[in-house]
């Protein structure tokens, strides 16, 4: 059995989304998303490159979160990304977004602290 190392809480959220990675965009549909990263699928295969621009379509709004992403892990069509930076705004609604997402607000707002700090 291997031994899940997260500390960062993943919550289930479908989206639309656009990876552009290798100088191509690919379009992705968001599975989950934590402070630190995200879980994709593909249907093209996706090259591995260093970095990437992830952008995610929030559902009924017109609000867009941006990441520099990096790739972790892939099988098969999906594709494991870890963030690397991004803007306040983005940030701001993946806070929001992880908050109405779960129902521990108590310990998304521990890993917030413990994000910040680290």
């Amino acid at each position: 059995m291997s031994e899940d190392r997260r500390t960062f809480r993943r919550v289930t959220f479908e989206a639309h989304s656009q990876l552009d990675s290798g100088g191509d965009s690919y379009s992705c549909e968001l599975l989950d998303i934590s402070l630190r990263g995200a879980l994709l699928r593909c249907e093209n295969e996706i090259p591995i490159s260093e970095t990437a621009q992830l952008r995610i379509y929030l559902p009924s709004t017109e609000i867009t979160l941006t990441f520099d992403v990096e790739l972790v892990h892939s099988k098969d069509s999906y594709y494991g990304y870890r963030f690397l930076g991004s803007d306040i705004e983005s940030i701001s609604h993946l806070r929001r977004l992880l908050e109405l997402n779960s129902k521990d607000n108590e310990g998304i707002e521990g890993e917030i602290a413990a994000w910040l700090e680290g």
